[in-house]
């Protein structure tokens, strides 16, 4: 069933809004735009009805949108038949025309979240065979999706929450399955970033500062860049508008304190242009996400699950890290009724035998249940978790990112004593501390990578 309204927004927002840079609104006389944030009062006044509201991609979009114009619902089926799309991994909507259809998708490739150039590479040709166009674009809104003109064909008379409930239970559509495309190479990075913090919320307040204010002092333009590259970035702003964005703002609030602007504006373009692409690069390279994509693609978790853990398992600790991957991999994935878990990931969360006991024991307690499609090399494993889920609001962050380990979630919501005192009530005094100090004494001797 759908989640509560607070919940239901919150996550709608980190699945389809891009507040930066621009939006546009639909009036008497068409379309207009404002540079300026998207709000949430806008937002809610699109899922109302009471207003129609347009915004851009994001770096990584959740959802591909196959727009189809003025084809009628016949012909929308079939290409979504032809597309590999079905009402299992696809919903389709109206549009305000009449005989023009919106089909969503939320996409995967290689089993990772694309980039919008990638989306676009992948289905540029077969959009094109169809007489389709592709969103969400960098450069080119799209309408809100949800919205009370926007009747779901697959489930009647709903509400935009129940829609969103039944967005969220897709199973993924994967765009290498995509006839026609130039294949990309998967890759494994080579020195992969366990968990990327920006430093801590002051750089992101720096950022902020520098939007409003622009430069301060000399010789800082270097470095002002590269904040507003990281803050854009974390906040899935497309590459191509992160350079605009950076270039826009410096022509403004340059205040005169930058001397190669003044003398070689052209020169300071291609150095941002350059910037942003190195260092949207670098994060792509290691597979590190922007915070949204970050907790709906790796997971989050809550403090009331480290809690559940703990009692589930009774205090062991294998289990209680291993549950903690697991919960943390379910919960943006918590409306579909069975989750595709691949064996690797089930490996890296303990070991081949490992896991495999820990399932078993999970089983047994009645916390999971096991598909029974499962076949080595060609289908995942599906699991469905019998548990008592969270609002997504409610996640463990850390400088505004969810946390991904075991070691760093714990200490951010439990002391040490009433981390002890939990486990007391399954483990002996003296078990109860070694598993108590050994992660509190690990998580003070950690050390953070800062970027």
């Amino acid at each position: 069933m759908p989640a509560s309204s607070t919940d239901s927004f919150s996550d709608y927002k980190s699945l389809f809004v891009q507040r930066l840079p621009r939006y546009s609104i639909k009036g008497r006389n068409g379309w207009f735009t404002r540079n300026a944030a998207l709000t949430d009062n806008l937002i809610k006044k699109h899922l109302s009805g009471k207003q129609t509201v347009a915004c851009l991609g994001k770096w990584y979009p959740e959802y591909a949108v196959f727009d189809m114009d003025d084809v009628g619902l016949r012909r929308a089926e079939k290409i979504r038949s032809g597309m590999g799309m079905h009402e299992k991994n696809s919903l389709l909507f109206t549009s305000e025309s009449r005989g023009s259809y919106h089909l969503y998708a939320r996409v995967r490739y290689n089993n990772k979240p694309p980039t919008i150039n990638l989306l676009q590479r992948v289905l540029a040709q077969s959009a094109k065979d169809r007489g389709v166009e592709i969103y969400p674009q960098t450069q080119r809104a799209l309408r809100l999706p949800l919205g009370p003109l926007q009747e779901c064909m697959d489930h009647r008379n709903s509400t935009w929450e129940e829609k969103l409930f039944w967005l969220e239970e897709l199973d993924d559509f994967d765009l290498g399955s995509v006839k026609n495309h130039q294949m990309e190479m998967d890759f494994t990075p080579t020195n992969p970033l366990i968990e990327v913090i920006d430093a801590d919320d002051y750089s992101l307040a720096v950022a902020e500062a520098l939007f409003k204010s622009g430069l301060q002092s000399s010789s800082s333009r270097d470095q002002a860049q590269f904040d507003l590259c990281r803050y854009l970035w974390r906040k899935n702003v497309p590459k191509e508008q992160a350079e605009s964005m950076i270039w826009e703002w410096l022509k403004k609030h340059h205040n005169g304190y930058s001397k190669d602007f003044l003398k070689y504006p052209e020169m300071v373009k291609k150095h941002i242009v350059h910037q942003v692409e190195e260092y949207y690069g670098w994060r792509l390279n290691h597979f590190s996400l922007p915070d949204d994509t970050h907790k709906g693609f790796k997971g989050f978790i809550c403090k009331e699950d480290i809690m559940e853990i703990v009692k589930a398992c009774q205090g062991n600790l294998p289990k209680m890290k291993f549950t903690f991957e697991l919960v943390k991999f379910m919960n943006p994935r918590r409306h579909r009724h069975m989750v595709n878990v691949h064996s690797d990931k089930l490996v890296d969360w303990s070991s081949v035998d490992g896991y495999r006991k820990h399932l078993k024991y999970l089983e047994a307690k009645g916390v999971l249940e096991r598909g029974r499609g499962y076949r080595v090399g060609e289908q995942s494993k599906t699991i469905k978790l019998n548990w008592p889920y969270q609002d997504s609001q409610k996640a463990v962050l850390f400088s505004g990112r969810a946390v991904e380990t075991w070691e760093s979630a714990v200490p951010l919501v439990f002391s040490g004593a009433e981390f002890n005192e939990m486990l007391r009530v399954y483990l002996t005094r003296q078990g109860a501390h070694s598993v108590t100090k050994g992660l509190f004494e690990r998580q003070k001797n950690s050390k953070h990578i800062y970027t």
